[in-house]
């Protein structure tokens, strides 16, 4: 299990004082605003802290502690930010598209196993699993 989390791509500079627009890959900017220090690598190792975050169309307008300047937001852009699973409030039932990726997919009713999940994609409308070989599902509540 993942212990940190893919949340989005900071995809270009956001006005002269260090602001960012960031791609959100959760699932929406209030599972983000939880969040006081992110990180710039999956090991913990490079941490930031969050001075403030809103939502503009689908994207998050996010600034970065020590990130004053649109020549200092240049240096991280394109960078993909990590939250510590431990730091993040999900609902009980809910699990992350992460933990999904190795499990096996099994017909409840006839228990026919189609498969291990090697990916979700994610098109807006709907999340796919990828069981590999050619075989892809929607995916479907509950899990």
């Amino acid at each position: 299990m993942k212990q940190f989390l893919e949340v989005g791509k900071l995809n270009n500079t956001h006005g002269i004082k260090g602001e960012l627009k960031m791609q959100l890959w959760c699932d929406d900017i209030e599972f983000l605003k939880q969040f006081k220090t992110l990180y710039f690598d999956d090991k913990g190792q490079n941490s930031v802290e969050i001075t403030s975050v809103r939502s503009q169309k689908n994207l998050a307008i996010i600034k970065l502690k020590g990130i004053d300047s649109i020549e200092q937001a240049e240096t991280v852009k394109g960078k993909i930010l990590y939250c510590n699973r431990d730091d993040a409030s999900i609902d009980e039932d809910a699990n992350y598209i992460a933990d999904l990726i190795g499990c096996y997919v099994v017909d409840i009713d006839t228990e026919e196993e189609y498969g291990k999940v090697v990916d979700v994609l994610n098109y807006g409308s709907c999340m796919i699993q990828n069981l590999g070989e050619s075989i892809l599902l929607s995916l479907q509540h509950p899990i």
